[in-house]
């Protein structure tokens, strides 16, 4: 039987972090264990609380230091100590739905080629309240998951169950691409294995009031050099064992670059850049709609629009010829 690890990277110790460990006190089977990972020295205090919370788990748990700062080091810190053939992701300030474990290691049993099932999310306001007429809508089906990634990222980091060995395979998540180092790894999986989502609710997703329009604009940068780094593979020239540090400069100089543009106007940068950058917000509006908030998709739709209308066209016609075949 296949052994799960849950693993939970935290920055702080909080109500947040209480309440979704609290959401892990189901379990009980004993091929589940929790590895919580953390970055940066905590205190006495944050230590009793940790230390009350993780009591009343009844599985196995194991807490990590990383000693390098940065999710994508965290995670990678973290599965290469677990001991789970599978992987399960959760955000400190998520909560588990009860069977998503079953359901999701079901699932990988009888789909081996298969290496990363995500699935849909419910959405709760800071005071862990379901959020009304918000659920996502993630595609369901290794075909329809495969070709939405074509146009952007259709996975719940928190929400997905993945094989260590796929993982390893590709290897791991790359600091190089922060802030979209999960899309950047979802492109190289599916290099090699398939992608699918439940069409059930696995995790209870929290939304902050402090979540910016400044880091939805670095996801922006950081998911078009994954779609870059993608083309590279692609190509007859591209070199997939580039040492990290060619990759580091690589990514840097792309962003430099298209920071400056960006900042000046969309208007005026190249026109290669421009339909990258339309790309990248097309994308966010497909998000947005499979996250159930069709104002907010609607109105960037628009705005992509009266930008560059054969752009919208163009991808409108695509959706209907891929459901039509």
């Amino acid at each position: 039987m296949a052994h799960i690890s849950i693993v939970i990277p935290f920055t702080k110790v909080d109500t947040y972090l209480a309440e979704c460990l609290d959401s892990l006190t189901h379990i009980q089977e004993e091929n589940v264990d929790v590895v919580l990972v953390y970055d940066r020295i905590i205190s006495t205090s944050e230590k009793i609380l940790l230390e009350e919370c993780v009591q009343k788990l009844h599985i196995e748990w194991s807490l990590l230091y990383s000693p390098i700062a940065g999710l994508p080091s965290c995670l990678n810190a973290a599965i290469n100590h677990a001991k789970g053939e599978y992987i399960c992701r959760l955000d400190s300030d998520d909560l588990m739905i009860p069977n998503r474990l079953h359901l999701q290691k079901e699932y990988l049993d009888y789909n081996p080629d298969v290496a990363v099932i995500g699935g849909q999310i419910l959405f709760i306001n800071e005071l862990g309240i379901e959020i009304p007429n918000r659920k996502s809508r993630y595609p369901v089906g290794k075909t329809k998951t495969r070709d939405a990634f074509e146009l952007g990222c259709y996975l719940a980091h928190p929400a997905v169950m993945m094989r260590k060995s796929s993982f390893l395979n590709v290897g791991g998540y790359r600091s190089q691409f922060l802030f979209a180092e999960d899309y950047d790894l979802w492109l190289r999986i599916l290099d090699k294995y398939e992608i699918d989502n439940l069409p059930v609710e696995v995790i209870k997703y929290r939304e902050h009031a402090g979540q910016s329009s400044r880091k939805m604009n670095k996801i922006n940068l950081y998911s078009m050099a994954a779609v870059m780094s993608r083309k590279r593979r692609r190509s007859d020239c591209y070199q997939p064992d580039l040492p990290n540090y060619e990759i580091e400069d690589w990514v840097k100089s792309e962003l430099d670059g298209l920071n400056i543009e960006f900042n000046n106007s969309i208007k005026s940068v190249g026109k290669s850049s421009k339909v990258d950058f339309l790309e990248i917000q097309f994308m966010n509006a497909k998000k947005f709609f499979h996250e159930g908030s069709m104002f907010k998709s609607s109105a960037l739709v628009l705005r992509i629009f009266l930008v560059h209308p054969v752009f919208i066209v163009q991808k409108f016609y695509y959706f209907i010829r891929v459901r039509l075949e």
